[in-house]
């Protein structure tokens, strides 16, 4: 075959007429961009940089064959199988059991689990005679027909077949492929070869094939499969069944570069472009029609441009083995980025298309995105959609307007506005200092320009453009303008408290005039922050920091805008930018309250409801969205502090794709690992669930137990996040965390399952693992020692009765031995104490007889007018005594109430009696008062009261009453009163609150009464006892009133019949409760 003419770029012109293909081409070929690529260095997998293939296993762990071994990878983690004699790894393969295949420098096996689920290679070089074992580099692995068939770069095949491995040699064999369930095989001199029921047949005779080094086959459809050469581009193998297959030239639109490059593979990917690896080009995309898609090298961030092996993984992502490193890229993904490496600096302001050209500009200057298809010199590399800048300014906003036959494009600029014609050139139109243009929808001639600040608009006519008018009246900074249905224009701007600003105009020659303007803030519902102004599905929306709203005309109000979606208008969203596309949909950039960016569309359905669709967009949320440009073929460019994205929507990827988490690695203590990923089951068969053969049991000193887990879902790994949850110990799962780690220290005895799962990018929760594991208890906590401990309780308890039984004996003797001598001794203490008792009763009966003796006789009371004496003493002695003489012609009646009472009381009462003897018969004093003042000084003197503190202050509670044939009756009391009746009515002289003994403070004088008496007047005088008795239904105090009530109730009774009401009352009234004092009532009529 001839090979294609090479190009050479060597001169001007030939520059130019790819610059005239570019224009030609604008509307066939879209800008290419940069695949979602990811880069795996040394530093991070931790082996020697180069890889030979790539594998993926039933779990969805990646495998690569490296130089130093086989390199593993599950999301997170990378780790190194070694394998004999550490021979470099060239090929990997897999069966339909999950077994993975391993291929190196004269060496072959296979990976296994060992007892705990570590991966471990295995050889299988035993299995061959020593004199086979050198057979060269394993250059493939493929299973086929219930076998697997490793290559060799000798040309030599060796069939693995239950046990037994052999070696099959195929004369100057050059390669081997397969393709479903067909096998090929290229032989130098006889040409392709097909197995078919073990049977080979020519497929291309070696004339057809002569010069051509096939380096992939590849299945496009039931007929046509693909040939990859290395130097001679593409070929398709058509398969006709009445002519035999046949190979025909697959023309690409870079076969001059195929030409000049080797290719080293290919792989259909799943959506059925043709990915080609280059030996020093990198990697190259097209469709099934030939055209180029992708271009992947150093420009693309790719780290090394050598493709040893492509595979893509069971997610779509397409992974590299490079000559230096390892890549993954993200091949179906709907966005492609220009990042900022790409010569793009600064923050993306604005995007726009004009003349075919995409202009893209940011705070560091305007862009041009050229969409050439440009040849090296040397036919090495190939350059597109390359960005240049055009403009060292401060770009806010562009415009692409028609004006007659003309488009041309303004440029809201840091230094002006300028103008961009069809042939590129620029001028500027206008010094204004602009923030946005918008052409006016009733005269296309002429542009409002929201200014910094201020608002103005220029006019082209006749070719030239004017400033045309600036209206002084808006001092705001404008960034945003709209015209409604009515022609109302609407101003937004981010400086409040003006909000927004509501411009009505009116055209008149070419001037503004007829201008009606009216502000909006905070009082009309906006709030504080910025308001846009955005033409939306059914007129105007505004956003704003706090959601989005709509004015209502009839209130001149703004309200929250709901159609979108409750959360977009309830505050809690900064709706930073939105748009809506050539399809309906609303484009939006949000923030919430944590400035997390959320970048989407909602789109509404058949019944105007809008959904909400943010998931090809969750890898290009690091930075704020603050451009959008749709375009009609399903193209939306998106621009902003993190660069460049073109979102195509007619690329369909799968957001919802199943995924597994997986439990790499438990650990029992510091660092015993009891598994290592992998299961075997009781029949040495590969499984992906724990089987019962490996729960295991683990003693109680291994209670405390950690997790290693991942998940295999390679979009965005870094951005994974795991729940898990321990049944048996917790109940709720964890919260959402990027840690792959989980440790439980201190675990009680019992059965456990430790599940985990995972969370990918798209919000996707994975299928969860699970890890199941006994901890034994303690050897004091068994069965076997609990049997024990009953036993041994049993046989203490049997014990302690025996033991308890023989000192009860022992203790019954001495008790009964102790009981009769202590018997002995109470009776005979008794005997004593109630001889004693008896002597004290007899004493206290005889200081009763002493004490009674000192009482006023009855012969001694019959002096009195008609009256009565109720004493009931609390004990045998009392307290309280009453007292009389009769001296000089005078009577004295006193009713004395000691303190204490018994015996204590007894004794004061003698002295008392004694005291008031002295001061009437001795001292001769007559008036009440003096008596009782003469008698606390006797007590003073007797008891030595001196006022310290501590010291007992005893006395009496006494009232004393004296009277003659002269005089009216006198009186002093000390705390008793004295209750005098007359006619039915009764008064009562108060006493003094002071005793007669010692009292604290100045010894004060006691008050001296006197009261007239008349005939039928009854004088009482009595102790508290009567009154502070306790009883009733209640148990509570007589009470003084009561008394006085009962007194007053029996005034037409005898003297000596109110004693007995009195004793009867006081009778009832106290049934069985104790009497608390001592009772002495006297009553005296006149």
């Amino acid at each position: 075959m001839h090979k294609g003419t090479i190009c050479k770029r060597t001169s001007i012109t030939l520059g130019l007429m790819f610059l005239v293909l570019s224009a030609a081409l604008a509307q066939t070929y879209k800008e290419k961009g940069n695949i979602p690529l990811r880069n795996f260095t040394t530093k991070e997998y931790r082996s020697v940089p180069i890889n030979n293939c790539v594998i993926e296993d039933l779990r969805g762990i990646i495998y690569v064959a490296n130089n130093g071994g086989v390199l593993t990878y599950d999301g997170l983690r990378w780790s190194t199988i070694r394998i004999l004699d550490d021979a470099k790894v060239f090929s990997l393969g897999i069966n339909n059991n999950g077994v993975i295949f391993v291929g190196g420098q004269d060496q072959l096996g296979y990976l296994w689990p060992d007892p705990i689920g570590n991966l471990e290679y295995r050889s299988l070089l035993e299995r061959l005679p020593k004199a086979d074992q050198s057979f060269g580099r394993v250059q493939k692995i493929f299973p086929y027909a219930g076998n697997v068939y490793f290559y060799t770069d000798k040309g030599r095949v060796l069939v693995l077949s239950g046990e037994t491995l052999e070696i099959i040699d195929l004369d100057n064999l050059v390669n081997i492929f397969l393709l479903e369930d067909k096998l090929f095989f290229l032989q130098e001199g006889t040409g392709l070869l097909m197995l078919e029921d073990n049977r080979k047949r020519v497929v291309l005779d070696a004339t057809v094939l002569q010069g051509i080094t096939i380096q992939a086959m590849l299945p496009l459809n039931r007929t046509q499969i693909l040939l990859i050469s290395e130097k001679h581009g593409l070929f398709h193998l058509n398969n006709d069944n009445d002519e035999g297959y046949k190979l025909d030239k697959f023309p690409t639109e870079i076969d001059r570069f195929f030409n000049q490059n080797a290719i080293k593979n290919g792989i259909v990917l799943s959506n059925g472009h043709i990915s080609i690896g280059t030996k020093d080009q990198g990697l190259i995309v097209l469709d099934q029609l030939g055209r180029l898609e992708q271009f992947v090298n150093k420009k693309s961030t790719l780290q090394n441009m050598t493709i040893h092996y492509q595979y893509q993984d069971s997610h779509g992502s397409l992974w590299l083995a490079l000559r230096n490193g390892i890549s993954k890229l993200d091949i179906s993904s709907p966005i492609v980025s220009f990042l900022k490496d790409r010569k793009l600096e600064g923050t993306i302001e604005t995007i726009e298309r004009c003349n075919g050209y995409l202009y893209v500009g940011s705070d560091q200057g305007l862009y041009l995105l050229d969409n050439e298809q440009v040849l090296e010199s040397d036919g090495s590399s190939y350059n597109y959609s390359d960005l240049r800048k055009i403009l060292n300014a401060e770009c806010w906003d562009l415009l692409s307007l028609k004006i007659k036959n003309e488009e041309l494009l303004l440029v809201a600029a840091s230094e002006g506005i300028f103008q961009i014609d069809n042939n590129q050139e620029i001028k500027k139109i206008s010094s204004y200092d602009p923030n946005v243009l918008y052409q006016s929808k009733k005269d296309p001639n002429r542009i409002f320009v929201g200014l910094y600040p201020g608002f103005a608009s220029i006019y082209y006519k006749n070719g030239k453009w004017k400033d045309e008018a600036r209206i002084e009246a808006i001092k705001d900074r404008i960034y945003r303008i709209e015209m409604d249905e009515d022609g109302t224009y609407w101003l937004g701007n981010d400086d409040p408290p003006n909000g927004t600003a509501n411009l009505t105009m009116n055209r008149y020659r070419s001037q503004l005039a007829s201008i009606q303007i009216a502000s909006y803030d905070t009082s009309n519902g906006l709030p504080k922050q910025f308001v846009y102004p955005v033409k939306g599905v059914q007129g105007i929306i505004f956003t704003t920091s706090e959601g989005l709203c709509s004015f209502d005309k009839t209130s001149n109000t703004f309200a929250p805008y709901l159609n979108f979606g409750a959360q977009f208008a309830d505050g809690s969203l900064n709706t930073h930018r939105l748009e809506v596309d050539k399809t309906g949909n609303v484009w939006m950039c949000t923030l919430n309250e944590w400035e997390e960016v959320d970048v989407g569309y909602a789109w509404p359905d058949q019944q105007g409801q809008y959904h909400w669709e943010n998931k090809p967009f969750r890898g290009i949320t690091e930075g704020v969205i603050m451009a959008f440009l749709h375009e009609a073929n399903g193209i939306t460019w998106l621009g902003g502090t993190h660069g460049l994205f073109r979102y195509d929507a007619f690329v369909k990827a799968n957001y919802d794709k199943d995924f597994s988490a997986l439990i790499r690695q438990v650990i029992v203590g510091r660092e015993v690992v009891i598994h290592g990923g992998s299961y075997l089951d009781k029949f040495s068969t590969i499984v992906y669930t724990q089987p019962d053969n490996m729960k295991h049991e683990l003693k109680y000193a291994q209670n405390s137990i950690s997790f290693q887990f991942a998940a295999y879902s390679y979009e965005g790994t870094s951005v994974n996040t795991f729940s898990y949850r321990l049944d048996g110990f917790e109940n709720e799962w964890s919260p959402f965390k990027p840690e792959a780690t989980a440790k439980f220290t201190n675990l009680h005895e019992g059965s456990y399952s430790f599940r985990v799962r995972g969370q990918n990018l798209y919000g996707h929760e994975s299928k969860e693992a699970v890890y199941e594991f006994t901890i034994l208890p303690p050897w004091y906590r068994t069965m076997w020692a609990y049997i024990g401990y009953i036993l041994l309780f049993i046989g203490l308890i049997y014990t302690i009765v025996r033991v308890s039984i023989y000192r009860l004996n022992a203790a019954k003797v001495q008790l009964e031995k102790v009981v009769a001598e202590r018997t002995e001794e109470v009776v005979k203490q008794k005997e004593e104490i109630a001889q004693k008792n008896k002597d004290i009763t007899a004493s206290i009966r005889y200081a009763e007889r002493i004490q009674s003796s000192l009482l006023p006789s009855s012969e001694e009371l019959s002096i009195l007018p008609d009256g009565f004496v109720l004493f009931q003493p609390k004990d045998i002695v009392s307290g309280d005594f009453y007292w009389m003489q009769h001296h000089n012609d005078r009577i004295y009646l006193a009713a004395c109430d000691c303190t204490g009472h018994g015996v204590p009381g007894a004794f004061m009462s003698m002295i008392g009696s004694s005291f008031l003897d002295e001061a009437v018969i001795e001292k001769g004093i007559t008036q009440p008062n003096e008596i009782f003042f003469e008698v606390r000084k006797g007590f003073i003197k007797a008891l030595k009261q001196t006022g310290e503190k501590g010291q007992q202050k005893d006395g009496m509670d006494a009232t004393l009453i004296a009277w003659d044939k002269k005089t009216a009756l006198q009186v002093a009391s000390a705390f008793n009163p004295v209750l005098i009746i007359r006619k039915g009515e009764i008064e009562e002289l108060k006493p003094d609150r002071q005793p007669v003994g010692f009292h604290t403070g100045a010894q004060k004088p006691f008050t001296h009464h006197e009261h007239k008496l008349e005939k039928g007047d009854t004088v009482y005088i009595f102790s508290d006892g009567y009154p502070d008795q306790f009883g009733g239904k209640k148990d509570k105090k007589f009470m003084m009133k009561n008394f006085k009530k009962l007194l007053l109730s029996i005034q037409d009774k005898a003297m000596n019949e109110q004693k007995t009401i009195l004793e009867e009352t006081m009778a009832e009234w106290r049934g069985d409760t104790e009497q608390v004092d001592d009772i002495l009532v006297m009553g005296v009529r006149f």
